[in-house]
């Protein structure tokens, strides 16, 4: 089974799903899906926006307004997680 697939963004900024993509996804026209960007030109697609999703831009506005990013909370975990294994 196929899994990666190359399209082109069109003048207008549309794309096509390649036709087994929309087979396998069951993708009918009018389908609304939802690209989640995970940064550096990673994007995930999905159906639908999922409640989840609401959540995760809510943090992620609520982190923004106080200055926080992913990579400094990363960096903070590893910061943790290195004092946890100093101290066993």
């Amino acid at each position: 089974m196929k899994t990666v697939f190359r399209v082109r963004i069109r003048h207008d900024g549309g794309i096509t799903l390649p036709k087994e993509l929309r087979d396998r996804g069951h993708f009918e026209q009018g389908t609304r899906l939802t690209i989640h960007d995970l940064g550096n030109g990673v994007m995930v697609v999905s159906r639908a926006r999922s409640r989840l999703s609401r959540i995760a831009d809510r943090l992620a506005n609520e982190w923004s307004a106080a200055g926080a990013s992913l990579e400094s909370m990363l960096e903070t975990l590893h910061q943790v997680r290195n004092k946890k294994r100093a101290s066993r």
